[in-house]
């Protein structure tokens, strides 16, 4: 709506194209919890991964910028990180769930299995048509995006063993009920 008001279509054109794109994609991991027996709303209050939250922060600040331009930059970004999943990793992703569980619908979407390959295109398309100055700003915010989702978060990451522990507590116990 930023964009429209400030009287720049093709932009209004694009983020209203991606949210459009990007519609339902937050069931998606979701569901890939409900399908490895979590209950998915518990695991995502529980576990809030700092990379995560910094990436939610910094697009938050893309966004109320004087100039949102940034946000495409952002969305490059993660898009273009996407990419580098293709078939083989998801493969090994499944071969590495329990028999017969379908947990990699998040992962499929978003990999080069999916349309983010078209998304990548779409995004160089719009900011090769922006002013040099916009394209500046979708360059910085390409780079602290990547710099955010591939940096370490502060105090590093939760130990393998303590991310178990913490998961195994959110995972609904079979119910023990008598004849």
């Amino acid at each position: 709506m930023r964009f429209a008001a400030a009287g720049r279509q093709g932009l209004a054109d694009y983020a209203m194209e991606k949210v459009h794109d990007e519609g339902g994609h937050d069931e998606l991991a979701l569901k890939d919890l409900r399908a490895l027996g979590y209950c998915a709303e518990a695991v995502v209050a529980e576990l809030v991964p700092p990379t995560a939250e910094a990436l939610v922060d910094y697009f938050a600040r893309c966004v109320r910028a004087e100039n949102p331009v940034g946000c495409v930059g952002y969305a490059y970004a993660l898009e273009r990180l996407a990419v580098t999943n293709g078939r083989d990793y998801i493969r090994q992703v499944e071969a590495a769930l329990p028999a017969g569980v379908r947990a990699t619908r998040c992962l499929r979407v978003h990999s080069a299995a999916s349309a983010d390959a078209k998304h990548v295109e779409d995004a160089l398309e719009v900011t090769a048509g922006l002013p040099a100055e916009d394209r500046r700003l979708v360059a910085r915010a390409c780079y602290e995006t990547a710099l955010i989702a591939c940096s370490p978060p502060p105090g590093g990451h939760i130990a393998e063993t303590a991310l178990r522990h913490r998961v195994a507590a959110l995972k609904p116990k079979p119910s023990t009920q008598t004849s």
